[in-house]
């Protein structure tokens, strides 16, 4: 049988359609995964220590003192008068001989996951510190991003995404921050502060729990997933 005109036609037809059906599927594929699939996350039990907070660092009279349990932290607080707005909680502290540089970069993560509970009368609205350091004047800079969450005296779940820090207005006056300068910069995290609110207390007292403290992110960014594809 002599081949007509139309038959290298139609295969160059059914190779583009098995060409394009191929490339419909990996994409489908790589955007399953990175909805899904593409996550990673670290516990950072065994990087942190457990220290105390309170406004003491700054010329306050609250009182912190914390303790480990068999699979928490749990933090003991005690607010005095003698500071405008006192406060007290306790922070979970990278270990820098065992934590890295890499993991403190808070930069490759959308969020710090944990469990809670604030034994204390009413439901408060707690502050979480995400302290990172910096260099500004040639001198080191701790800045206390920050965000808020409200526990209760049960344990529950709570996912802070890191795109919602924010350097406090107080910290920008006490420290004459410049407008490029009051972005979030988490590159250097050293400690994650759980801290009361910020209002005005003739006293008070509670007790914080936090466990299973997790950092989770994509595995591998968007735009290398991206190289991958076009490769």
């Amino acid at each position: 049988m002599v081949p007509t005109a139309e038959e290298p036609i139609r295969r160059d037809e059914n190779t583009l359609i098995v060409a394009v059906s191929v490339l419909l599927a990996i994409t489908l594929a790589t955007a399953l995964y990175a909805g899904f699939f593409n996550t990673r996350s670290i516990a950072i039990d065994p990087y942190v220590r457990a220290k105390p907070f309170s406004d003491t660092v700054a010329g306050g009279s609250s009182v912190s003192r914390w303790e480990r349990t068999d699979s928490s932290w749990r933090f003991h607080y005690w607010q005095k008068r003698g500071f405008a707005f006192p406060f007290a909680g306790g922070g979970l502290r990278f270990d820098s001989a065992s934590a890295s540089r890499d993991l403190r970069n808070l930069q490759q993560f959308d969020r710090i996951r944990f469990r809670f509970r604030h034994i204390h009368d009413g439901s408060s609205l707690l502050r979480v510190f995400v302290e990172d350091t910096r260099i500004r004047k040639g001198q080191s800079l701790m800045v206390p991003n920050q965000t808020q969450f409200r526990p209760s005296e049960v344990w529950s779940e709570h996912a802070l995404e890191l795109k919602n820090l924010q350097v406090p207005s107080w910290f920008v006056a006490q420290n004459d921050l410049e407008q490029s300068e009051q972005g979030v910069q988490l590159n250097d995290v050293r400690t994650i502060h759980f801290v009361t609110p910020d209002i005005i207390s003739n006293g008070d007292s509670g007790i914080m729990e936090v466990s299973d403290v997790r950092l989770e992110g994509r595995g591998i960014s968007p735009m290398h997933l991206a190289m991958g594809l076009q490769v």
